[in-house]
């Protein structure tokens, strides 16, 4: 019953919390690709097959690194415990090393943008100047 109580765990944290957990989020969906992989090489049939079928669904959403949200990644490197080291480490343990790569670089874009409009505002005179930032 492992698995069962990783699978309550992991539900607590991402949706039965009174706190923001942006910064957890990524973490999670690490260990949940990890899990899933463990699950589908099991020696158990149906368990395999029932993690197969997951992992489709998986890769339907959080396969293809292009379609998240690269805040979500931003959260992490601004969490003490983790930073850019850490969210390496998770690149490198579900994607290819040009999608590592090229995640690198579109996280380290984005972190330099938001310095750049924190920057410029916060030396203007008046605070009512907005900013886009466009993500790579």
């Amino acid at each position: 019953m492992k698995y069962s109580h990783q699978r309550e765990s992991l539900l607590e944290i991402l949706i039965g919390t009174l706190h923001v957990t942006s910064n957890n989020f990524y973490h999670e969906i690490c260990e949940i690709h990890s899990q899933l992989n463990d699950f589908v090489d099991a020696n158990d049939p149906l368990l395999s097959l029932m993690a197969a079928s997951m992992k489709e669904k998986y890769d339907k959403y959080w396969g293809n690194a292009d379609n998240i949200n690269p805040l979500l990644f931003v959260a992490v490197v601004l969490d003490p415990r983790y930073k850019m080291r850490y969210l390496k480490y998770c690149f490198e343990a579900v994607y290819d090393f040009a999608t590592v790569a090229r995640l690198i670089v579109k996280v380290e874009s984005v972190l330099q943008s938001l310095y750049t409009c924190y920057n410029v505002g916060s030396k203007g005179a008046d605070n009512q100047v907005s900013y886009f930032i466009q993500v790579p």
